[in-house]
């Protein structure tokens, strides 16, 4: 079973501290968490009262960490049911997409790259339920994690080389995202 501490520190590992970048859609963004995606995040009225130039300071601040924890294991490990899988490269895969592209996302690659891997194929339906968790579980004890980690990467590359196409302006991100995609777990 996979713990949320590893995949939480490894995405913390990649998300910087306070952020507000004019081209990054999500505004104004505390160590990933965007304030224009996520305007009632609480932590929003702890930042606000940091002055503008040392808000990148506070990332070690306690309390804006547990609640940065709080907020990634409510919004994007509990609904991807990640506890239920057999592998934590697996889970960290796909917390750190869904943290980047959305639980929705995350949720689908999972489910084309098993059905892609394995059959019976399971619905494409953007949502981790037990028949996904099982046949997820299923597929790594048959043949690893190795062809599902490849398979997840190259639908989230895929993913980040179709945004900047629709849209050239986020090529500014480009790089950073391909890190996500290339990293070793």
């Amino acid at each position: 079973m996979a713990e949320f501490k590893s995949a939480f520190l490894h995405t913390m590992s990649r998300e910087g501290g306070y952020s507000n970048n004019p081209a990054d859609r999500g505004g104004e963004t505390f160590r990933g968490i965007a304030r224009n995606f996520h305007p009632d995040w609480p932590g929003w009225s702890v930042i606000d009262a940091i002055h503008v130039d040392t808000r990148d300071g506070y990332k070690g601040d306690p309390e804006l960490t547990k609640l940065v924890a709080d907020f990634y294991r409510g919004s994007f490990w509990n609904p991807l049911r990640l506890t239920e899988i057999d592998s934590q490269v697996i889970a960290n895969e796909l917390f750190d997409s869904a943290v980047n592209a959305g639980v929705g996302a995350a949720a689908r690659w999972l489910q084309r790259a098993v059905n892609l891997l394995s059959q019976p194929d399971i619905s494409v339906d953007g949502k981790v339920g037990s028949k996904t968790i099982g046949a997820v579980n299923l597929l790594i004890s048959t043949v690893g994690e190795g062809p599902l980690l490849k398979t997840l990467n190259i639908l989230q590359g895929m993913h980040y080389l179709e945004i900047v196409e629709r849209s050239p302006s986020q090529e500014v991100f480009f790089k950073g995202w391909l890190t996500r995609v290339w990293e070793v777990r």
